[in-house]
């Protein structure tokens, strides 16, 4: 199968995973980014995008200048690749690529990542933004809630009072303080 944009990669998707994201979306590609990462995205090409795409190499290149004159940048290796990614990507979104999701595989991706972008084409094209929103919201909430009735439950606020009225903490000694100068007066209570 033919790839809908230049891009030279070490590794390709396997032909039935493509099969299967082209039958959803007929310009679907899935890219190999190195280091088990895999970008999915679709080729529609529009001006606009060319322009921002313009505009992500410009300042890509800038960094890439900056770094080499830098010394801060040759030390931290990841500025370099994350600035390389910048520039692939510019030159991805150039060519009218537009990205839907990033994969992290170790091996060849398989058939999860057509289901996943079936799911989400499907959620695209059925669900309102409201309830797109709430559903993602949902994880938190349900953590949210759980962590209020935690809090509000009268039994673990009794546990918390017992542990807390149980502590043993006494005053801090100092420690090294060492013996009285032999000039200075000390005061011995006794009890």
């Amino acid at each position: 199968m033919q790839q809908f944009v230049e891009y030279p990669q070490l590794r390709r998707c396997p032909p039935h995973v493509l099969a299967g994201l082209r039958a959803i979306e007929p310009t679907a590609d899935l890219l190999y980014f190195g280091r088990g990462r895999w970008l999915l995205g679709y080729t529609k090409y529009d001006q606009r995008l060319v322009a921002e795409g313009e505009q992500i190499l410009k300042r890509a290149l800038w960094l890439e200048e900056i770094s080499r004159h830098n010394p801060r940048f040759t030390i931290n290796p990841a500025h370099k690749r994350r600035i390389a990614g910048r520039l692939e990507l510019a030159l991805l979104v150039i060519q009218g690529w537009r990205y839907v999701a990033e994969f992290q595989r170790q091996g060849s991706p398989d058939s999860s990542i057509v289901n996943d972008f079936q799911q989400a084409d499907w959620m695209f094209r059925n669900t309102s933004d409201a309830d797109f929103f709430a559903m993602l919201d949902q994880p938190h909430d349900e953590r949210v809630a759980a962590a209020r009735a935690e809090l509000t439950d009268p039994a673990r606020g009794r546990s918390a009072w017992s542990w807390m009225s149980n502590l043993s903490i006494g005053p801090a000694s100092v420690q090294g303080a060492g013996p009285p100068r032999s000039n200075a007066k000390t005061l011995v209570h006794t009890i």
